[in-house]
């Protein structure tokens, strides 16, 4: 492994597990990745979510953006997800597959392509791509590197989504704690205004939640808070200790259906 390789692996590691995420994530990856390989080639990184999310190195940026809307575009990325193994366009200005996909690549200054997917843990998470003006751009050890680089992100990504999802997770339990306890203290102080009981004190809250058309957890808060003489108190609990990992917006979501 050269010298430029292994340190653009750290960096990659570094960026894709980043306490301080960025929307342009996914282009300042493609960056990283094309510093790191021979001749710099053009790279593309197509991350799945809600909607696909694109990010490439130079003019490979303009031509992804281009690209992710359209319901015949990425076709090579598009192949790669769907097969979950590699894909070769040596020649997009002769290539017959993917419709008008080889076309708008060559406008775009792009004759040859190789792409592989990204997975973890048999999961497909996106691609990612080296894209040259030239045809048959790439050989034998240009698609070996690719292969090493994507399975590292690959790895790196799914245990970025895992983080993401225990974050969250833990988030929503906080929340649903502190409402939960919000409820208990509301009922408490009805239980005692109107001598009733726990049953008639939670029909009570329910009712002022539907006059309002606030939620029950909102509405106890409230409620505390008047008869405490105290701030509302928050409803989503925020821990400053917790860690911060790469935001879940970007993060697969959805397998390809094209």
């Amino acid at each position: 492994m050269t010298n430029r390789l292994a340190t653009g692996l750290s960096a990659l590691t570094s960026a894709l597990l980043s306490t301080e995420p960025a929307d342009d994530f996914p282009r300042n990856v493609a960056e990283i990745i094309s510093e790191m390989l021979p001749r710099r080639p053009l790279t593309g990184l197509v991350l799945l979510e809600g909607d696909t999310t694109v990010g490439g190195s130079r003019d490979a940026h303009a031509m992804l953006l281009d690209e992710a809307p359209r319901d015949d575009g990425l076709g090579a990325a598009r192949q790669a997800m769907r097969s979950r193994q590699p894909v070769s366009a040596t020649d997009l200005g002769t290539e017959q597959r993917w419709g008008a996909y080889p076309k708008r690549m060559v406008r775009h200054g792009i004759r040859s392509a190789e792409v592989c997917p990204l997975m973890s843990n048999d999961e497909i998470l996106g691609t990612l791509g080296l894209y040259s003006p030239r045809p048959n751009a790439f050989d034998d050890e240009s698609r070996r590197t690719l292969a090493l680089v994507a399975e590292h992100v690959g790895l790196l990504l799914g245990w970025a989504f895992t983080a993401a999802q225990q974050e969250q997770l833990t988030e929503q339990l906080r929340a649903a704690l502190q409402s939960r306890s919000a409820i208990d203290q509301a009922l408490g102080i009805l239980i005692g205004q109107h001598r009733c009981s726990r049953d008639e004190a939670f029909d009570r809250l329910r009712r002022l939640s539907n006059q309002r058309n606030i939620k029950l957890a909102r509405v106890a808060a409230d409620l505390v808070a008047e008869i405490s003489g105290t701030g509302s108190p928050a409803l989503h609990f925020d821990d400053p200790a917790a860690p911060r990992r790469i935001a879940p917006g970007w993060l697969p979501m959805a397998s390809p259906e094209n």
